[in-house]
């Protein structure tokens, strides 16, 4: 069932902006929590994963996107694993913030 679908069973109050990533998840944690408050559903309750989970999912591929530029160079000369380096970047920290820690000797 697609979310308009979805929405045409049960209708959402608020409008939301369709096409954004952002207020889809809140949309559609919206519509799951009515339907497990209003029916009980405990189907629904038991195969979920919390709202938040996705959302902080979508910050972190932001963030991601947003940083893995610069830390590909450490990549690209075998200072650390692309893994890293993506788990480095979906932190929201980037090339400058490694500089920062290393002037500093790794401390704050």
């Amino acid at each position: 069932m697609s979310c308009n679908e979805f929405t045409e069973v049960t209708p959402v109050s608020d409008p939301y902006k369709a096409h954004n990533a952002e207020e889809d998840v809140k949309c559609l944690a919206s519509l799951v929590s009515k339907v497990v408050t209003e029916h009980g559903d405990k189907q629904v309750q038991e195969n979920s994963f919390p709202a938040k989970a996705a959302y902080f999912n979508l910050l972190s591929s932001k963030a991601r996107a947003k940083n893995m530029h610069g830390l590909s160079r450490l990549v690209a000369f075998g200072i650390m694993q692309t893994a890293t380096a993506e788990n480095i970047a979906g932190s929201g920290l980037n090339v400058q913030h490694l500089k920062k820690i290393y002037e500093r000797s790794g401390e704050d």
